[in-house]
């Protein structure tokens, strides 16, 4: 008995000490259609997965890899900015990478059950300025590669839309007691993935024609979930 005991002590043991991919992920994402386009569940994680478990066994923590990757984002917008071709996808590879150490830093957490609220809103804290600056980097810089001034007003406005688009979402979000800090990890990873492959194809207009398209739809679908709430049956308020 005793000894049945002490292996399953040694066993849970070596379980605790040993990453697995599966525990290191999150729980997936409930919005319609990102829960159908997984390009973090499925491209992203299984490449920080591999960083992960090469770090496992050391002393480097979630935190530190959060601010490596804010670093690295930092650098693919001044990259961006340049204005040149080469150096858009210099900056759209380096803004991948950076998402993947985005996700090692959470893998890491969860795997050694070191997840920390301080941890988590550290992450979403520089991932929303990296994300403001990777916008101003590529509106500058397309500007300077294609010396329009109709872009460039297009891309301020753009940008402008995204912030506001993140702002409602999370003030309805607190305000209905449901935030959960990272629960729109997926859509980010679409919106990385997309930038790097517009980079690659050197058509990031593209880009700035999507991300407006769709940051005027979930401002108009907000809107209408705001006076939902205040009129409505909030049990009826969709999740998107």
């Amino acid at each position: 008995m005793f000894l049945s005991v002490l292996t399953f002590i040694i066993k849970m043991n070596k379980k605790k000490n040993k990453f697995t991919f599966s525990s290191s992920l999150k729980t997936g994402p409930k919005y319609p259609i990102i829960r159908y386009i997984r390009i973090e569940r499925y491209f992203t994680r299984p490449l920080a997965s591999i960083f992960v478990k090469s770090i496992f066994h050391t002393k480097i923590t979630p935190n530190q890899i959060t601010i490596f990757a804010f670093f690295l984002g930092i650098a693919a917008a001044i990259f961006f900015s340049i204005g040149e071709y080469k150096y858009f996808i210099i900056g759209g590879i380096l803004f991948q990478v950076s998402s993947v150490f985005d996700c090692a830093d959470g893998m890491l957490a969860r795997s050694k059950d070191k997840c920390t609220r301080y941890g988590a809103f550290l992450d979403l804290f520089l991932d929303r300025i990296v994300d403001v600056l990777i916008m101003i980097g590529i509106s500058l810089g397309y500007f300077i590669y294609s010396e329009s001034i109709f872009f460039l007003i297009l891309s301020f406005i753009t940008t402008a839309l995204l912030t506001l688009q993140g702002s409602l979402i999370y003030l309805i979000r607190v305000f209905q007691n449901k935030f959960i800090p990272g629960e729109s990890a997926e859509a980010r990873g679409i919106f990385i993935f997309i930038i790097f492959i517009l980079s690659v194809l050197n058509r990031l207009d593209f880009f700035f024609i999507i991300i407006l398209s769709q940051s005027l739809f979930i401002i108009s679908l907000r809107t209408v979930i705001i006076f939902r709430l205040r009129y409505g049956d909030k049990k009826d308020i969709p999740k998107f």
